[in-house]
């Protein structure tokens, strides 16, 4: 994949300032190896986490390219099923820092743009440049902007949400119900929660300070009540939540647990950042520092511009005439920088059903690393939603 420099490297500039104060802003509102890849050719079967309509395999246009193991023949029998909930500790999505084995991003939308004699496709018009894909197809546009933003500042998004993360701010709540504990385990459903923040020992979030989670198996996170569709009593104690995000067809093969959600968000209300169609592929591996099991994987899916544009809108830019323009409407390091950088950076639809349709791009393509450890479910804790602001409305690439 080409790293684009120059323009780009320019429009950079202000990406990194908008993430880190999104990052940042996260504070207020106080409050994701992998790639194992096993189906890289037509001869497997096909597990991509694209549901919708697909490009006919007899075109030249589809590839199918690197994909998540596909299901096991069977269940290993263990004779018992296994619940288990954890948070996420970090996150990376530098392709060349991850294990050895694992490599991040799947090809999302089965093409394999500027691969093979002749050069593959787009599956979208990007309408000012090509944005190639990584090796055997794989979708990595948002990681190649993240990478070029971390280029211009000291540290990096990622570092930036794992601070966020060790002072117990943020995290997102992954849950695995139904597993056998086998190698193979062919019917698993899988969850996931935004969480609210990391309860205070009595059961409570602390008022006006945050709680560094232990990492010894006993953290309690809030969870958001917005990424849930109901919240009720256990028995036995505790609270119960009705998921919005969950695979009742996740599976497990060779210790290797897929599953594939229609929506993921990390973060609820006007700063929700959602990636849709998304995949999670992750080793599950005992733990003994919790003397629970820990995940350690990817999370790859489309993240729409849309979304980008509407977090980068809550946040004021600090060089503006009055120090009061958002990043949005005619504010000029919006208007100059940041919104071609995006809509050029654009390899992918939002949604799955209009990949390959000669749409405009409207997304960039993700993959994150991610180790998920053991942590208890606490009570519902709603985070603060910020301000947009340009009235509310919401940039597109129109126009460029």
């Amino acid at each position: 994949m080409k790293r684009r420099t120059l323009a780009l490297a320019a429009g950079a500039l202000a990406a990194p300032l908008v993430a880190c104060q999104f990052l940042a802003g996260i504070e207020e509102r106080g409050v994701a190896d992998a790639g194992l890849d096993a189906t890289t050719s037509d001869g497997g079967r096909e597990t991509g986490p694209v549901r919708d309509a697909q490009p006919d395999r007899a075109t030249d246009s589809y590839c199918l390219g690197a994909q998540p193991p596909p299901p096991p023949d069977g269940s290993s029998p263990t004779g018992m099923t296994f619940d288990f909930y954890v948070a996420v500790q970090s996150i990376w999505y530098d392709p060349s820092a991850a294990d050895a084995g694992l490599a991040l991003g799947y090809n999302l939308d089965h093409t394999c743009t500027c691969e093979g004699t002749p050069k593959g496709p787009p599956s979208c018009d990007n309408h000012t440049e090509l944005n190639c894909d990584g090796d055997a197809g794989r979708d990595l546009a948002g990681n190649e902007l993240l990478l070029t933003a971390d280029s211009f500042i000291h540290t990096s998004v990622a570092e930036v949400f794992d601070s966020k993360i060790a002072i117990g701010q943020v995290t997102a709540i992954i849950h695995v119900a139904q597993y056998n504990l086998g190698s193979d385990d062919e019917s698993v459903a899988l969850s996931a929660y935004v969480a609210g923040g990391l309860l205070a020992p009595d059961g409570g979030p602390e008022a006006g300070m945050t709680i560094p989670p232990k990492w010894d198996g006993n953290d309690m996170w809030s969870i958001d009540p917005r990424s849930v569709s109901g919240v009720g009593t256990a028995d036995g104690g505790g609270y119960e939540y009705t998921p919005l995000f969950i695979d009742t067809a996740a599976y497990v093969t060779d210790y290797t647990l897929v599953a594939k959600l229609d929506q993921i968000h990390l973060g609820i209300g006007a700063a929700d950042l959602s990636l849709t169609d998304a995949v999670m592929v992750a080793r599950i591996e005992g733990d003994i520092t919790t003397g629970g099991h820990m995940l350690v994987g990817q999370i790859a899916g489309r993240l729409a511009l849309s979304t980008v544009f509407r977090i980068a809108s809550t946040f004021v830019d600090p060089n503006s005439p009055d120090a009061s323009q958002h990043y949005c409407g005619s504010n000029g390091v919006f208007k100059t920088l940041l919104r071609p950088t995006l809509c050029g950076a654009a390899d992918i639809m939002s949604k799955s059903s209009e990949d390959n349709t000669g749409r405009g791009c409207d997304a960039l393509s993700l993959g994150v690393g991610f180790v998920a450890r053991k942590v208890q479910l606490g009570g519902p804790h709603e985070a603060l939603n910020p301000v947009l602001g340009c009235d509310g409305s919401t940039a597109n690439c129109k126009g460029l």
